[in-house]
């Protein structure tokens, strides 16, 4: 029995996001299972590429599914007769190509053995998707979802275009609707969503198809975890470096520069505190689209760095300002220096809440509420920080090690195939309808699926933005 684990980029610790958690993952067995082997006896199998690579378009893919693909949904612009540009008819085609693509690097789908496959991302779902379907294991493997976006991933982006500017309204119409039609099909062909908690996938309540999804998808959690990072450079040392005064209280933002992770709400919080408070520095590490910045000594915007951990050890708290939240690694780096966190009151966030003293929250969106709590932390005497600090870093002994991630993940895995997998690696694919779809078990999903496609077609399905 054997649980593959693929990722269509190389290994990278230094990475967020689905590159920098597999990584991660990949380590903790290293470290503490070195067997790869779960508790029922399940082989845990990471495959990596070893180079970035574009997926492969095959034009032989699935000729049944691609009569019903035309008929129900590649044909909605042609069905109103509209008539395209020659970029709108480029995007057309690409986007068209998203449910085509079969990944170079998934050469491990080659045998009939009873198996299951985590696909980390919407975006990497058709790849092994079309894969299984033409090596003839589609249905008698167990696929397992995570998308590892704050909110729903066609919702973030189209955020990204929209912020690029390069697109006309009818141009980001093309994308909005392939997008959500492919996150859609993912979520329904997959057999289980997994993610770190119950709180994680909060945002995605705002899509008006995640409640049809929920109903007919089982999910399961494990919680992340993440190694503690080296510090190269001392905090005295560092903080002399960037001319910050040893007793300053610093306020550090880690991650991209991007609306969807609040990054205007820090730096509008900062502009108003620099002015009244001389005591308060703010300190960002990353890159991204946004560019706000403060004009003020008091603010230093470092950019992108591989020595994260130098630059956590020199603040006294850590802001996380997400519209939108999934379960930051960054979250669990912080409580792994024993620092203070401040947090927005959304999503992944809430995992910690009531468990430790040392993380406070403030409403999502209120830069007001921001300010005033990072004005009432930095007046919290030394010494009751100083063992609030303590308590984060026990728990991050405890609950957010690699040897957590490794014993959570493995846990969620048997379990999953337990529940799961007597009925789906029994499937008779003799006895199925290969001319079909099966976006689920349930003729209710179908049904489901038929009525979202006219939907697209009618232009009936809505989208929110937060």
């Amino acid at each position: 029995m054997t649980h593959f684990i693929y990722c269509q980029s190389p290994r990278n610790l230094s990475a967020g996001g689905t590159v920098g958690y597999l990584t991660r993952l990949e380590q903790s067995f290293l470290k503490y299972r070195p067997t790869f082997t779960t508790d029922l006896g399940v082989d845990i199998n990471f495959e990596f590429a070893t180079k970035a690579s574009r997926q492969q378009y095959i034009d032989r893919f699935l000729i049944d599914e691609e009569r019903i693909y035309n008929n129900k949904l590649f044909d909605f612009l042609t069905r109103q007769k509209v008539k395209l540009s020659l970029k709108e008819w480029k995007i057309d085609n690409k986007c068209r190509r998203w449910f085509r693509e079969t990944s170079r690097g998934a050469s491990f789908i080659t045998d009939d053995e009873a198996k299951s496959i985590h696909i980390n991302g919407v975006y990497s779902f058709f790849p092994i998707w079309n894969r299984l379907k033409l090596k003839g294991q589609e249905r008698n493997t167990l696929k397992i979802l995570t998308t590892h976006n704050p909110a729903p991933p066609h919702v973030e982006e189209l955020s990204l275009k929209e912020s690029e500017r390069k697109y006309q309204e009818k141009e980001l119409k093309i994308f909005q609707k392939y997008m959500e039609m492919r996150d859609y099909l993912a979520f329904m062909l997959s057999d289980a969503i997994l993610c770190p908690t119950p709180y994680s996938m909060e945002s995605y309540k705002h899509w008006d198809k995640f409640d049809e999804i929920l109903r007919n998808k089982p999910v399961y959690y494990c919680v992340t975890g993440a190694p503690k990072r080296p510090v190269r450079i001392k905090r005295e040392i560092l903080r002399q470096k960037l001319q910050i005064p040893q007793d300053a209280k610093v306020i550090l933002y880690l991650g991209r520069k991007e609306k969807i992770k609040g990054y205007d709400l820090f730096v509008e919080s900062a502009q108003f505190i620099v002015e009244k408070y001389k005591q308060i520095w703010f300190l960002v590490v990353g890159d991204g689209n946004l560019q706000d910045s403060v004009q003020h000594p008091h603010f230093i915007d470092i950019g992108f760095t591989s020595d994260v951990a130098s630059y956590i050890q020199c603040a006294d708290i850590c802001v996380t300002t997400n519209r939108a939240n999934y379960f930051d690694i960054s979250m669990i780096e912080f409580l792994a220096e024993g620092k203070i966190l401040l947090l927005s009151n959304i999503g992944g966030n809430k995992w910690l809440k009531n468990r430790i003293n040392g993380v406070f929250y403030f409403n999502p969106e209120d830069a007001k509420d921001l300010i005033s709590k990072i004005i009432h932390i930095t007046s919290i005497p030394d010494e009751i920080i100083l063992r609030m600090g303590e308590e984060n870093l026990e728990f991050y002994n405890k609950n957010l090690t690699l040897y957590n991630f490794q014993d959570n993940y493995q846990k969620a895995i048997d379990k999953i195939r337990s529940d799961l997998g007597k009925d789906i690696f029994m499937r008779d694919r003799d006895q199925l309808d290969l001319d079909c779809i099966e976006i689920s078990k349930s003729h209710e999903a179908l049904n489901a699926f038929v009525r979202f496609t006219k939907d697209f077609i009618n232009h009936k399905v809505t989208f929110r933005y937060y």
